[in-house]
């Protein structure tokens, strides 16, 4: 998903309408890599091929809401979600 849809030439998310025939391969080809050699060797070109390139810098800002209780305590804010193994409310 994260190699496919924002930039191969047809991809869903390719908002930077990066076209590169070469890329396309090369991400096919790491799609299809039956071994892990193989498919370093194809993440490796892809690295490479987009350092050259730079088709896009990715920003990104989590949504992330940060929601508070007095009588909730153990709910850490952390960006990935919630980890909700320590949690209680209190009476």
């Amino acid at each position: 998903m994260f190699l496919k849809s924002p930039l191969v030439s047809d991809g869903s998310w390719n908002a930077a309408h990066f076209k590169n025939a070469t890329y396309d391969g090369l991400v096919t080809g790491y799609l299809k890599a039956l071994d892990l050699d193989a498919q370093r060797k194809a993440a490796s070109d892809i690295q490479k091929l987009l350092l050259d390139e730079t088709p896009v810098i990715f920003s990104y800002f989590p949504d992330l809401l940060v929601p508070v209780r007095k009588t909730v305590s153990g709910v850490p804010p952390i960006a990935a979600g919630l980890l909700l193994d320590r949690v209680s409310v209190a009476s």
